[in-house]
């Protein structure tokens, strides 16, 4: 797997929501909890992609954690979230939408052929905007 190296790269751009949650803490343990989530995303995320190994043990682990993320970052910011006005959730619900259609799309590409040059891009513009949720979450 040639391209590999771009996944593990825009895995790392999760790492700016941890690092923004550090600066700016504010003593939530939600945010703890959803801050020490993105942190293990992150790790098994970079040590999937370092092989790319489809369907490994790794791989099911990274798909489990994506999903329990996604799940718990949107329901914090939905229902828990203080003080977070209509327009942020609006705004939630667009990111968690596009998240959604570009894991879609990345994973029609991975089917057809894993790691192809497709399956790379969608996937790494999906990390991205993971991690711009993620940040959003946060601030």
């Amino acid at each position: 797997m040639k391209n590999n190296h771009y996944l593990v790269c825009s895995s790392c751009l999760l790492l700016l929501a941890v690092i923004y949650f550090i600066c700016n803490f504010h003593n939530n343990n939600y945010e703890i909890l959803l801050a020490l989530l993105l942190l293990i995303n992150v790790i098994l995320s970079i040590l999937f992609w370092k092989d790319g190994i489809y369907k490994s043990m790794i791989h099911k682990f990274d798909a489990i954690f994506a999903k329990l993320s996604f799940i718990l970052f949107a329901c914090y910011v939905l229902f828990i979230k203080e003080k977070c006005p209509k327009y942020r959730k609006i705004i939630m619900l667009l990111l968690a939408c596009i998240v959604l259609i570009l894991f879609y799309i990345s994973n029609k590409y991975s089917q057809k052929s894993w790691c192809s040059k497709k399956h790379i891009i969608y996937h790494s513009i999906f990390h991205l905007f993971c991690a711009i949720s993620a940040l959003y979450v946060f601030i």
